[in-house]
């Protein structure tokens, strides 16, 4: 009886496994078509990274021929890197041998060596020289000197001297001073035994306005004192001179004047004279007097000659304004108009 029971338990179970093979078999049949998809694709990913591997390394390894760029402005060589697939590694350096800016000093590796393509390559370019140095060329002649990139020989100012006719008596920059952008090298040159001459203009009766201008133009130094006005006098005047008019003296020689001032504002103007004792120049330089309103903005009152010590220079201002000395384009003095 037991026996029997267990025949139908063994054959059940055989009957329930073919089933489950059959229902697994029907599923893996469905799902052919995908799984077909998923190798296909990573097979696809795995040729795709092969042949970028290949690639990088044949690309990699190619090589190619270091030009020569030495002497190259900036601009070319960069052109020459990159026609040749390789690219710059730039560094700046001032120069000891005057190599102009801009301009490739070193390179690295060398001209003509064999590199992989795409490598950089160390490019040294000139930020100009560091410093020049002025000479000394106090005793020589001044057709003898000759202009450099950094110093410019400027037009001479020539004086009276026993030296023979063009030879430098003194110079500007001093000897040994170091520059590193372009300066003026301004001379004082012998003129001879006959020194330059000036007629003195007459300027009694003047206004201030046009005393500035004759300062502008006249090679004659004016030392500009006032007072103020009497009864008699008409202020903002030139009252007096102490050199007689059309008198002929030596270039930059001096005329005292003599200004009557009012003793009140003018029309919201107030007429000064500006005075300052400056270093004694080996020669007349460039000055400019400017004044800045309380706007900020700028104006050139006057441009001139002036071979220093003592500077008076008449104005008529605004209060507030303030009135700037400058020497070779640089301030050295400042007054505010009271």
């Amino acid at each position: 009886m037991k026996f029997n029971e267990n025949k139908k338990k063994e054959r059940k179970l055989k009957k329930l496994s073919r089933i489950n093979i059959e229902e697994n078999y029907e599923k893996v049949q469905s799902n052919v078509p995908a799984l077909f998809w998923v190798c296909f694709s990573a097979f696809l990913v795995m040729i795709v990274f092969c042949c970028g591997v290949f690639f990088a390394k044949v690309k990699g390894s190619e090589k190619v021929l270091v030009p020569n760029v030495v002497g190259m402005q900036l601009e070319d060589a960069l052109i020459e890197m990159q026609v040749n697939r390789l690219y710059p590694n730039i560094t700046l350096r001032f120069s000891e041998d005057g190599v102009p800016k801009g301009t490739v000093m070193e390179q690295n590796p060398k001209a003509d060596s064999l590199v992989k393509a795409n490598r950089y390559v160390d490019l040294v370019i000139s930020r100009g020289a560091e410093k020049e140095v002025v000479q000394d060329v106090v005793g020589k002649l001044y057709e003898q000197i000759e202009s450099t990139e950094n110093i410019i020989k400027a037009e001479p100012q020539y004086i009276i001297n026993s030296k023979p006719a063009g030879t430098i008596l003194a110079q500007y920059p001093r000897s040994g001073y170091k520059v590193s952008s372009p300066v003026q090298l301004m001379t004082v040159v012998s003129y001879g035994p006959e020194a330059e001459k000036a007629q003195v203009p007459d300027v009694t009766g003047m206004t201030v306005t046009d005393l500035i201008e004759e300062i502008k133009q006249s090679n004659v130094v004016f030392n500009v004192s006032a007072h103020f006005a009497n009864e008699n006098e008409e202020f903002g005047r030139v009252i007096s001179q102490t050199v007689k008019p059309s008198s002929v003296v030596n270039k930059y020689s001096r005329v005292d004047v003599e200004l009557a001032l009012p003793k009140e504002l003018q029309e919201n103007n107030r007429y000064g004279i500006f005075s300052r004792t400056l270093e004694e120049y080996p020669f007349p330089v460039d000055m400019k007097l400017v004044f800045k309103a309380s706007d900020g903005t700028e104006t050139e009152l006057l441009s001139f000659n002036h071979p220093g010590g003592s500077l008076t220079i008449p104005y008529i201002l605004p209060p507030g304004a303030t009135i700037m000395l400058l020497v070779h384009d640089s301030v050295i003095e400042k007054e505010i108009v009271g």
